[in-house]
Parts: structure tokens; sequence; C-alpha cells
């Protein structure tokens, strides 16, 4: 997981200040002010948290965590509700925050979704193919398949991604975080290692080629 949030406020200053509290904990943080900022920054960065400021407004905050759920169903999202302002979001949708809020009371929020969302992800599972990312095991039914890390890293977020195209600039971003020597072609190697392993005894497939787009794991 790549402890990544996204703060979408219309407030330059709150957001600045909340991205510094942010980083200083460890956490890769990026900002927007308006809903057409956000939906690209989700296709962009596929953040682990969102976290929505309540001066955008209810009828704003209720539209980007519908759209942001269709895409990213497993983020997990905060909202920062503006001082004795009635919010009409769930609490199945989000975690809702009353604002003023201090940095600390924050980080703590934070902190506990991520554990959440970490938790929910240990084992993930496509057809029959399984993976237990606490004990670092991949099954295909009864077969256990040998990864390497680089193998299993590049597994677990197309299975976390499953039914979704990922493109390889997505994946070079996720798993090899765009270093300098690395080339998209090495995505194309690595899913070919991937598919002998999880694929080649199968009569079902379940890693598939988008032609000049990238790759999907599906049922």
């Amino acid at each position: 997981m790549s402890n990544t949030l996204l703060l979408i406020s219309p407030q330059k200053q709150f957001r600045t200040s909340l991205k510094t509290v942010l980083l200083e904990q460890g956490y890769q943080v990026y900002t927007v002010a308006t809903k057409t900022a956000e939906q690209r920054s989700i296709k962009r960065y596929s953040p682990d948290i969102l976290i929505l400021d309540g001066a955008i407004g209810e009828l704003s905050a209720c539209a980007i965590i519908r759209d942001v759920k269709k895409t990213l169903p497993d983020i997990q999202i905060l909202f920062l509700k503006e001082e004795k302002v009635k919010t009409r979001i769930s609490l199945v949708d989000t975690i809702i925050l009353q604002k003023p809020i201090t940095p600390a009371d924050l980080l703590t929020a934070v902190n506990n979704a991520m554990t959440q969302k970490k938790q929910t992800q240990t084992r993930l599972k496509v057809a029959d193919l399984e993976l237990d990312s606490n004990a670092l095991e991949v099954k295909r039914g009864e077969d256990v398949i040998i990864l390497t890390p680089q193998e299993f890293k590049l597994l677990h977020y197309l299975m976390k991604q499953q039914g979704k195209v990922v493109t390889r600039k997505i994946l070079l971003k996720k798993i090899w975080l765009y270093s300098s020597d690395i080339e998209t072609r090495v995505v194309d190697v690595y899913i070919g290692y991937l598919r002998k392993k999880i694929d080649k005894a199968s009569q079902k497939k379940l890693l598939y080629s988008i032609r000049g787009i990238g790759y999907m794991i599906k049922e």
C-alpha cells in the first residue's frame, strides 16, 4: 500500500496546512480545489484515503463520494464537517469529523482509516486465484504459486483493481515508483512472468492484455 492521500478543499490555506501535517508523518499527499480536478486526480493517483473539506458543500461532497466509490470501492473517505452544519452524508460511506479539528485528531483519524483499509485488503480473490498479503501466499485452486517480491506486488495491485484496466504508466508508478532506469516494457516482461505462473496450467484465463493501454485481471 502506498499511503497516498487526496485532499479536496476550496480553501488554499487549509489545504496547505493539512498537507504539511500529513507530509511530516510520511504520507504522500495531493491536494485539489475543485470537483473537476478531483476526477482527474482520482484516476491519476488512485489514493488510499480521500479527505473532503465540508467547505466544498453538501451536494458536491455527496456527488464526489458517489463517483469515487464507483472507481475505488475500497477507498477510505474522511469528511470534515463544517461546524453547526447538519450533514446527510451516511456513516456507511465515510468517516465524519467535526471542524475545527486539531492536527493530532486528524492524524489519528487518518492512521485509523489506513489501518482499517489494510485489514480489509489482506486477502484478495479472483475466481479461484487467492492472495494473502499477510502470509505472502498465492494459490490457484489448491496449487501454491511461488512469486518473486516484485511479481507479488504487481499481482496484488492488479487484484485490488480487478475488473478494471490498469495502464502501464500507473503500474510503473505504483510498483516501480517511476525509477529513472525503468522503461515501460518492464511491465510487459513481468506480466509475462505472472501469466505463465497463474494462467498457463489453467483452462480459465484471468490476466488479460488490453492492446495499447495496459492489463486487467477479471473472472
